[in-house]
């Protein structure tokens, strides 16, 4: 009667943590009459007060930009 073969067991894989992603600071680099640009490259409407992103209206604390 032949042996069966030692069985393996497999390590369960370690995972690393997942580490929250900070946001990138956008800020405002400079504005004209029609709009403003930001430091990520992207350009900002002026419609009213506000200013109007790719995603929507955004919002502006001191030079620091948010927007959805």
């Amino acid at each position: 009667m032949p042996l069966a073969p030692p069985s393996v067991s497999a390590a369960a894989p370690t995972l690393a943590p997942v580490l929250p992603v900070q946001p990138t600071l956008v800020t405002i680099t400079t504005c004209d009459p029609g709009g403003c640009w930001a430091s990520d490259g992207s350009r900002l409407q002026r419609f009213g007060p506000n200013l109007v992103g790719p995603r929507g209206v955004c919002t502006v604390q001191a030079s620091q930009l948010h927007c959805p």
